[in-house]
């Protein structure tokens, strides 16, 4: 997300933008920066130089005390729950933090309205902003994915891909379970595509021994090769994110420009958002083994009956593609109808 606004705002005349990163990043991630128009910085600078302030999570946190009020600082909140709970910050010293932007940029109102309300209690009404997730739709995809899956359904394993680094967050876990149990029954093959960095060290073991043995379960790690990906997306014949929390992921919308059915856990979040179960996704009790375990059985059992929910599910990510609308959001947020 904060890519692609980057590049944009970088477009405009007389527009620089400037990446603090107080710690090593790898070599793609920086050369992806610079091609968005980025200067990456490592050092915390004089912010006086500079026109506008953004700090894009709350785990960028730290940065606060480099804030100077003498310019506009807005605060993007990507995080839902997750973040109360992983933090040393008390009650007031959230409040006291919120309340030092000029303007809050949040990707839903179920963050502004229920999750960090409280904390919003000395923020202007008025600084709340709002910006949907976007995904960059390339009009030069030539994939047929609908005919990849008709065209090799009789002779390979029903395909799930799951992407996100793999975190407890993430609950990737829980679904490597699914899978293996539903293979007893079903010829299934699921694929796991993100960092295993944060994995916790029992998975870590798990992981590898996935990956060396004929296990329905593979962990492909981190891909940098956007093709690649999408190859491996589009060919499935369901994506499945089984988190415990979100505030509004890519990975469904960029499952849903393919039109590959969309499993989810049943977060509260996602009523906000616009998923619902049964209309433009289907749904599992979050944590519940035995409520994956069942939808993904019905799942490849019922293939043809999920067309009108995947055709749903395209309309919604058509709704997140509109380049024209992300845009324009931009620049309300950002006030460069001027520039």
């Amino acid at each position: 997300m904060l890519w692609h606004a980057v590049r944009y705002l970088t477009a405009h005349k007389n527009h620089k933008f400037y990446l603090l990163i107080p710690h090593e990043i790898d070599q793609i991630t920086h050369q992806s920066w610079l091609e968005a128009g980025a200067e990456i910085i490592t050092d915390p600078l004089d912010f006086r130089r500079y026109d506008h302030c953004l700090i894009n999570s709350l785990l960028s946190i730290e940065l606060v005390q480099f804030i100077d009020q003498s310019i506009p600082t807005s605060l993007w909140v990507h995080e839902g729950s997750t973040i109360l709970y992983n933090t040393d910050f008390k009650i007031r010293e959230y409040i006291s933090f919120f309340s030092k932007f000029r303007q809050i940029i949040f990707q839903s109102k179920w963050q502004s309205e229920i999750v960090f309300k409280s904390f919003l209690l000395d923020s202007n009404k008025k600084s709340l902003k709002y910006l949907k997730s976007y995904v960059d739709f390339s009009e030069s995809r030539t994939v047929n994915p609908e005919a990849i899956r008709i065209s090799s359904a009789d002779n390979r394993p029903f395909k799930i891909v799951c992407i996100g680094n793999v975190s407890g967050r993430k609950n990737q876990k829980l679904l490597a379970d699914a899978v293996k149990i539903v293979s007893a029954h079903h010829s299934i093959q699921c694929y796991f595509i993100g960092s295993t960095d944060q994995a916790r060290p029992n998975l870590k073991e798990v992981i590898l021994s996935d990956n060396k043995t004929a296990s329905p379960v593979q962990w492909l790690g981190r891909i940098d090769d956007r093709q690649q990906i999408e190859a491996l997306l589009s060919s499935a014949d369901l994506a499945c994110l089984p988190s415990t929390d979100e505030s509004d992921p890519l990975f469904p919308l960029e499952a849903a420009s393919f039109r590959v059915p969309i499993l989810l856990s049943d977060l509260e979040v996602y009523d906000h958002i616009g998923w619902y179960n049964d209309i433009n996704c289907m749904m599992f009790k979050n944590g519940s083994l035995e409520s994956l375990t069942e939808r993904i059985t019905f799942a490849i059992s019922n293939e043809s009956s999920l067309k009108k929910i995947t055709d749903s599910a395209f309309e919604k990510f058509k709704v997140h593609a509109d380049a024209n609308a992300f845009q324009a959001s931009i620049e309300n947020i950002f006030e460069l109808k001027n520039s």
